[in-house]
C-alpha cells in the first residue's frame, strides 16, 4: 500500500506541475467585423448584415451596440422611438426589448439587449441583422463607409471592413444592330430597365456610350428614333454619347423596361474593324454605366497590308529613328486567292516585295499596297526620318589650350548633319549665320577656361567636344620690407626681403639669381654688397603664363665703419627729411607729438636701419622686435608693456600705425639702447647720438 500511495501522489504532483505551466488564454477582443447593406443605394432604407468574431463571452442580459457614421440616418433620437424588436436579429433571435438608440451628431448608434436566455460564448460568431423596416437610411453621397461594434464585455469600438454606398443603375441591358457588316450603316436597337432610383422625369437625359470604332453623325433627328415607341423630346450627340430625352409627358419610374430604336437612316455607323462591340447605358438619375452585350460586326472580304516596323516606334526624338528602321509588310486577305504587295519609296519606281525593306537614311515616305484576283487595296503610305549618326562637329577656331591674353575668346565652328542641329557652347544656344557657320564670342576668366560644345540633332543624337584656352593677363608685383632706399650698412651681408604676388607660376629674381618663396609670396634672400659706396639691388618678377615682367630697384650704400664709435641721426618734427651721420634720407611717415601723451613718435623701421638693427614684425600678435648693438627690445601695438633685454618695462606711450607704418616713442627705444637724445624746442630737431661696438 505505502507503494502505491508513493505513486498516486507523484502523479498528482506532475498533473499540478503540467496544469500550472499551460499558457493562460488571451483576450481576443472583437474581430473580423464585417458589414453588407442591401441595397447598397443612397438615400434608400437598408438591410444590414454585421458579422463579427467575440473577443470575450457576452452573458445573458448583455448588450450588443452599433455605431453609425453621421452620413445615416437613425428614426430615433433616444430610447428607440419608433423600432420593433422584431426589425432586428441576434444570430437570428429577437433581442429582449426594443433596442436602445440615437439619431444625435457622432452619437448615432443602436444598442440591442441580449435575452436573458443567450449566452454568446468567447470566439463565437455574432450576426446581427437590421431589417429594412426599422428605416435606417443610407447616406445620401456615395462613398466607401464602416460601422463600429462594441460589446457590454467589450467597450472599445472596432470598425467593420468598408462597405459601399453608391448610385442604383440599369439593368437588363441590350444592343442589337440592324446592320452588322463593318463600315456599314446601322439602325440599332437598345433596351434597359431603370433601377431603384431610375425615375426619370422632365429635363433628365438617358445616355448611349458606343464603343471606339462605331461613328455617329453630328446630329440625329428625333424623327429618327423612338423610346418606347414615342418620338422623344430631344436628341443630342457628344463625340461617341447619344443623349435622349424622353417623349414630353412620359413618365418612366423606377424598375421600369424601357426600349429604345433608332432607324438606320440617322447615319450611325458600324466600325471598320471586324469584333465583338456593344454600349454603355446610363441616366441622369443613375450615371453608373451598365454594359450592354456585345454584337458582333463582321467584315466585308477584303485584301490590305500590314506593315511592321522594327523598331516598332521611332527610338529617337521628333519621331525620328536612330536605328535603321526595318519594314516587313505582311498581306493579308480572308478570301483563298494569291496575293502580292507592291512598294515605292518617295518617287521612285514600283516594285514587288519579296524581303524585308531597309530605310535609308532621310527623311522619305513608303507607298505600298496589296491587291488579288478579286480586290486591291487602296494605296497606303507611311513617313519616315531617319537619323542614323551624330553630328560632326568641326571647330575652326580656337585651337585647344590657346593662351589669350585678351579676355574674350571667338568661336567659329561648322557642323554636318542629316537634319537639323541645336548647337551649343557652354549652355548657350548659338544660331548659325548665312553660311552656316557657327559664330560666337565668350568673356573669358583668369586662367583656365573650359568649354563644352554640344551639338544636337532633331533625333536626339548628340556630340560633344571640349576645348580649353587660357587667359593670362596678370602682371606680377613685387614688395619689398626690407632694406630701404639709400639704407646705409656697415656689414655687407645683408638680407632683401619682400613679398611677391601672385605666387603660381611667377619668377622671382635678385640681381640675376633665382629667389624661392613661400605660399604667400614672402621671400628672404642673403645678399653680399660688392663695393663700398653704393650698391643696387634689382628685383625682377616674371610671370611664365602671361610673360608680364616687373622689377623694383633699391639702392643701398655699404660703409663699412672701423673703430667708429657713434651714429648721429637727425629729425624733425613733422617732416620727411633726415640726416644720418650727415646723409640725407626721406622718411615714409614724418616723426609727430602725440597730442595726448605729448610723446614724440617716429618710425620704428627707419630708427633701427639707421642704426644698424634689425627688426621683425609678427603680423598676427601685432609685436614688434629690435635688435641693435646686442640689445633686444619687444613692443607690440596698443600696449604700453614691453621687454628689453628680458626685463619688463612700463612704457607712457604705446606704439601705433599710422599710414601702414609702426610709430614708435623715440625717446624710449633710444634709450633703451643707450643713445643719447636731444631736443631743440626752438627747431622742433630730435638728436639721437648711439654709441657703437668696435668693429
Amino acid at each position: 500500500m505505502n507503494k502505491y500511495y508513493k505513486a498516486s501522489i507523484t502523479l498528482l504532483i506532475l498533473v499540478l506541475i503540467f496544469y500550472t505551466l499551460l499558457p493562460t488564454p488571451k483576450m481576443l477582443g472583437i474581430s473580423n467585423a464585417s458589414c453588407e447593406v442591401t441595397p447598397n443605394v443612397i438615400t434608400l432604407y437598408g438591410n444590414f448584415t454585421i458579422r463579427f468574431n467575440v473577443g470575450s463571452a457576452i452573458p445573458g442580459g448583455g448588450w450588443i451596440k452599433v455605431s453609425f457614421p453621421n452620413e445615416f440616418d437613425l428614426p430615433c433620437n433616444c430610447g428607440g422611438v419608433g423600432w420593433s424588436k422584431s426589425d432586428f436579429l441576434i444570430n437570428g433571435v429577437y433581442p429582449a426589448d426594443a433596442p436602445d438608440g440615437n439619431n444625435g451628431t457622432n452619437m448615432k448608434y443602436v444598442r440591442l439587449t441580449l435575452p436573458a436566455s443567450m449566452n454568446i460564448s468567447q470566439g463565437s460568431v455574432v450576426v446581427l441583422q437590421i431589417r429594412e423596416a426599422a428605416k435606417i437610411r443610407n447616406p445620401d453621397k456615395p462613398g466607401m463607409y464602416s460601422l463600429k461594434i462594441s460589446t457590454s464585455s467589450e467597450t472599445t469600438e472596432v470598425a467593420t471592413s468598408p462597405f459601399e454606398i453608391g448610385y442604383s443603375s440599369v439593368t437588363n441591358t441590350s444592343l442589337s444592330l440592324l446592320s452588322n457588316t463593318v463600315a456599314s450603316q446601322t439602325g440599332v436597337v437598345v433596351g434597359f430597365k431603370t433601377g431603384l432610383l431610375g425615375e426619370l422625369s422632365e429635363g433628365d437625359y438617358i445616355y448611349i456610350a458606343f464603343d471606339d470604332g462605331f461613328s455617329l453623325p453630328g446630329t440625329i433627328s428625333t424623327n429618327r428614333m423612338r423610346v418606347n415607341g414615342y418620338r422623344p423630346l430631344e436628341a443630342r450627340v457628344k463625340g461617341k454619347i447619344l443623349m435622349i430625352a424622353p417623349p414630353k409627358g412620359m413618365k418612366i419610374s423606377n424598375s421600369t423596361q424601357v426600349v429604345m430604336e433608332i432607324e438606320q437612316a440617322a447615319g450611325i455607323v458600324n466600325p471598320i474593324s471586324p469584333g465583338l462591340y456593344g454600349v454603355y447605358i446610363y441616366t441622369d438619375k443613375e450615371p453608373k454605366k451598365a454594359r450592354s452585350n456585345l454584337v458582333e460586326v463582321r467584315d466585308k472580304p477584303f485584301v490590305k497590308t500590314e506593315i511592321l516596323t522594327i523598331p516598332e516606334n521611332p527610338d529617337g526624338e521628333n519621331g525620328f529613328y536612330r536605328m535603321q528602321p526595318v519594314i516587313v509588310l505582311l498581306p493579308q486577305t480572308n478570301t483563298s486567292e494569291q496575293v502580292e504587295t507592291y512598294y515605292r519609296f518617295d518617287s521612285q519606281q514600283e516594285q514587288l516585295y519579296t524581303s524585308p525593306i531597309y530605310v535609308p537614311e532621310g527623311i522619305h515616305t513608303l507607298y505600298c499596297y496589296s491587291r488579288s484576283a478579286s480586290a486591291i487595296e487602296e494605296i497606303r503610305s507611311i513617313d519616315f526620318k531617319v537619323d542614323l549618326a551624330s553630328p560632326n562637329i568641326s571647330i575652326i577656331s580656337p585651337d585647344n589650350n590657346a593662351i589669350f591674353s585678351q579676355p574674350k575668346v571667338s568661336f567659329r565652328i561648322t557642323v554636318s548633319d542629316v537634319s537639323p542641329i541645336v548647337l551649343t557652347i557652354k549652355g548657350k544656344a548659338i544660331v548659325p549665320n548665312a553660311r552656316n557657320e557657327y559664330i560666337a564670342d565668350f568673356d573669358l576668366v583668369e586662367g583656365q577656361n573650359d568649354f563644352t560644345i554640344k551639338a544636337e540633332d532633331l533625333a536626339g543624337n548628340v556630340s560633344e567636344e571640349q576645348i580649353r584656352v587660357f587667359l593670362y593677363t596678370v602682371s606680377p608685383e613685387i614688395k619689398i620690407v626690407s632694406p630701404t632706399n639709400f639704407q646705409v650698412f656697415i656689414d655687407s651681408n645683408i638680407f632683401v626681403r619682400g613679398v611677391v604676388s601672385p605666387t603660381s607660376d611667377t619668377k622671382l629674381e635678385i640681381n640675376g639669381a633665382e629667389v624661392s618663396f613661400d605660399e604667400n609670396g614672402a621671400f628672404e634672400f642673403a645678399l653680399t654688397l660688392g663695393n663700398e659706396g653704393m650698391n643696387v639691388i634689382n628685383v625682377v618678377a616674371r610671370h611664365n603664363l602671361s610673360g608680364k615682367q616687373v622689377s623694383t630697384t633699391i639702392v643701398v650704400y655699404y660703409k663699412p665703419v672701423v673703430m667708429k664709435k657713434e651714429i648721429t641721426v637727425v629729425l624733425n618734427i613733422g617732416k620727411k627729411e633726415a640726416m644720418v651721420d650727415g646723409e640725407k634720407r626721406i622718411l615714409d611717415v614724418a616723426p609727430y607729438i602725440d597730442s595726448t601723451t605729448n610723446r614724440t613718435l617716429v618710425p620704428l623701421r627707419f630708427i633701427s636701419e639707421a642704426f644698424g638693427g634689425k627688426v621683425d614684425w609678427d603680423a598676427q600678435n601685432k609685436t614688434i622686435t629690435i635688435s641693435i648693438n646686442s640689445n633686444n627690445i619687444i613692443l607690440q601695438v596698443g600696449n604700453l608693456d614691453a621687454f628689453v633685454n628680458g626685463k619688463f618695462v612700463k612704457l607712457e606711450q604705446s606704439p601705433v600705425v599710422k599710414e601702414g607704418r609702426t610709430m614708435v616713442p623715440i625717446r624710449f627705444i633710444s634709450e633703451s639702447l643707450g643713445a643719447q637724445v636731444s631736443w631743440d624746442g626752438v627747431s622742433n630737431t630730435i638728436t639721437i647720438v648711439l654709441p657703437l661696438l668696435q668693429v
